[in-house]
Order: C-alpha cells, then structure tokens, then sequence
C-alpha cells in the first residue's frame, strides 16, 4: 500500500515534521513535500512491529505510534532475527491517521501495489496541497505544545553539505495570530536540550 503525508518523527534528542512516503517496500523521509531525502526504512526481509504509544512515550504528542523493525534471515524455512531491532517513534495528525499509517506499514506486502491513499479522494492539485497544508499546521501546533516545543529550532537539513546549519530561535518564528496559511511550509522541528 502507498501512503504519504506529514508525521513527526521522534529522535532521542530532536522532534522535527517529515514529510513521509511509504512505498516499494520502503518508508521514506523527506524534510517537505517534493523536497531533500532524509532517510528511510527498509521493509523487505524484516519483522516488523507495530504499536500505539502513550502521549507520555512521545514528548506529549497525541497519536503516536512505535515502529520496530528487524532484519531477519530465512533458516529453515522460517525467519530469524538478526542483530537488534531500529525503533521509531512517530506521531500522526489524528487517530484515524495513526491507525491509517499503523495498518499500511505492517500490511504493505499485500497492498504494495496499490494507488497512494490520499488519491482515492480525487482531489485537485490545489486541494491535494491544501490537505497537505492543514495536516503539516496541525503537527506543528501538535509538537509546540509538547514537551519539546519550547525548544524550538529550524530543522536542520540531514543531507551531508548542510548538517551544521541552525535556524532561526522561537523569538524568530512567527506568533500564533499569524495567518499560518498565508506562509510557505517551512521545516520547523523542537530540539531537546541536552545536558
């Protein structure tokens, strides 16, 4: 099954909004919409599992859900775990979303095929942006209110030329009686601070 749209993504130091697409067996992150590569998730030769994780596993981000995923080798005809598992904390724009992105990543082998979810909706380029749009604001809003939120720093881009570079301090971002609408999606991520 292909499936794409904002989440946040947990890290052990840094909370940032990834732009993800789940496809050809693999979950993909991206630091936008049709921007720079980040990362990804292989799902071929894995176990994987899936479960819903408590505000309070997620910095106080509502919708969450772990992601363990564990390469595995065929011996005997049944799969074996190999090394430990890669974890992943993720947290979606809604319940039905959470559920929506649990059941198409550990069901992906039998529906890897299919249209991406958010086509079936039939909706125009403008329309498709806009509910792109609207699910980005709402995990911004989601991840500032959390625990991390008051560590607010622009993401730092993860490709190999840009690694070093910090953005602006929360002094910088807009207020919230800004129309954030009216402003281009920009990579906001919350930074924990560390000791």
């Amino acid at each position: 099954m292909s499936k794409e749209g904002y989440l946040i993504r947990h890290g052990s130091t840094v909370s940032e909004i990834v732009y993800v697409v789940l496809a050809d067996g693999k979950v993909r992150f991206y630091d936008e919409r049709h921007g720079a590569f980040i990362d990804e998730i292989g799902l071929s030769k894995t176990k994987l599992k899936i479960r819903g994780a408590t505000p309070a596993e997620a910095y106080q981000c509502d919708h969450s859900f772990h992601v363990s995923v564990c390469r595995t080798q065929l011996v005997n005809g049944r799969q074996n775990p190999i090394g430990t598992p890669e974890n992943f904390m993720l947290s979606a724009s809604s319940n039905a979303e959470r559920k929506e992105w649990g059941n198409a990543i550990h069901s992906w082998q039998r529906h890897y095929w299919r249209e991406p979810q958010h086509a079936s909706l039939n909706m125009s380029e403008d329309e498709e942006e806009a509910y792109f749009r609207t699910q980005y604001h709402y995990l911004y809003d989601l991840l500032k209110g959390s625990l991390r939120g008051k560590f607010l720093t622009k993401r730092r881009s993860l490709s190999a030329s840009n690694r070093d570079e910090v953005g602006p301090t929360k002094a910088q971002i807009p207020p919230k009686s800004v129309d954030m609408s009216s402003l281009p999606i920009s990579m906001y991520s919350y930074q924990q601070k560390v000791c």
